[in-house]
């Protein structure tokens, strides 16, 4: 069994293979709590912040589960029930569609709105809620399609529908309900401001500096940089039962649809066990958070850069990590 130096060496040992700016990661553990390694180019901030892309969805998800608890939605609620407002502009394919649909991109929304759309919402002055509301309008007057799967916009939407329900912004909520029951203040939305890390893309055989991010709409899908060791407290949430999530939510969040997908998770196993993941990029970042619920440990690894070797590598190093945490924790 691999001791913590030993897991720190084979982190540092990826990252010079792979010459990528910095990786750092998180390893999360029920019982022995959490350890967090960093090597590459660190700025000097004492605990730099690092964007997880679509990894946000499991917190958004997360999110409205609390806010099942609370009973202020349910998971079966429909979409028309959920934004009245919008209800009469809705294809009625959707007016009927529960948000359980939603949170496993099992509702036949687009992925991602069309690129003029994105663009002109990158030059926008609106406010996030504005252009949220902007974008679920418009994507529910086109018929759900059957083939389409992973959505962006279907979790936009849902942050419309927290926004709706609560009468505050999806970033107000995720503070209130998320970050601060957790004990977690060092994040931020967006690409994180110059005293941290920047992202990178691949320029020929180096890395090109690029600190620009999705528009603010997409927050609910994708737009969270945050500390490694307040990241691992997240993942931790999703395994003890410190009373953040009722086990009847837990378990709608842990149970995959038909797809595959969870809520806020892919759903697979490993060696027999339970295995939950995600991945998250804005093309500057990677990231993956994967679980083993049922050993109670998980592992989240980022790398401030992204290409497809760059995926590649992350997901190579977490399994060749993962394997090892069932039996113990760094």
């Amino acid at each position: 069994m691999e001791t913590p130096s030993d897991f720190n060496a084979i982190i540092a040992e990826s990252r010079a293979k792979h010459i990528a700016p910095a990786i750092g990661a998180t390893w999360v553990s029920v019982e022995d709590g959490l350890s967090i390694t960093m090597h590459g180019g660190l700025p000097k901030a004492k605990t730099p912040r690092w964007h997880i892309g679509s990894c946000t969805k499991a917190m958004t998800a997360t999110l409205f589960a609390r806010l099942v608890d609370q009973s202020l939605i349910r998971f079966d609620t429909t979409l028309a029930d959920a934004l009245p407002d919008l209800a009469a502009g809705m294809m009625p394919e959707f007016r009927d569609m529960p948000m359980h649909t939603l949170l496993t991109h099992s509702a036949g929304i687009a992925t991602n709105p069309s690129r003029s759309t994105f663009r002109a919402l990158r030059r926008s002055s609106a406010s996030a809620t504005a252009q949220r509301r902007f974008l679920v309008a418009d994507a529910l007057k086109e018929a759900p399609t059957k083939g389409n799967g992973y959505s962006n916009l279907g979790y936009i939407v849902l942050g419309a529908v927290i926004e709706h329900v609560t009468g505050q912004s999806w970033e107000t909520m995720i503070a209130k309900e998320i970050m601060i029951p957790l004990g977690i203040s060092r994040f931020g939305f967006g690409s994180p401001s110059f005293e941290h890390l920047a992202g990178h893309y691949r320029t020929g055989r180096t890395w090109t500096e690029d600190r620009s991010d999705n528009p603010e709409a997409y927050g609910p899908a994708g737009r969270i940089n945050v500390a490694l060791e307040e990241w691992g407290r997240f993942l931790r949430a999703h395994l003890n039962k410190s009373g953040f999530l009722s086990d009847l939510a837990k378990s709608h969040l842990h149970t995959p649809a038909s797809n595959g997908f969870a809520m806020g998770w892919i759903a697979t196993s490993r060696y027999g066990k339970r295995l939950l993941f995600h991945t998250g990029s804005n093309n500057a970042w990677f990231a993956q958070a994967t679980l083993l619920p049922d050993d109670g440990v998980g592992l989240g690894i980022v790398c401030n850069a992204y290409d497809a070797s760059v995926e590649r590598a992350v997901s190579d190093l977490t399994f060749e990590l993962i394997d090892q945490l069932p039996t113990q924790a760094p």
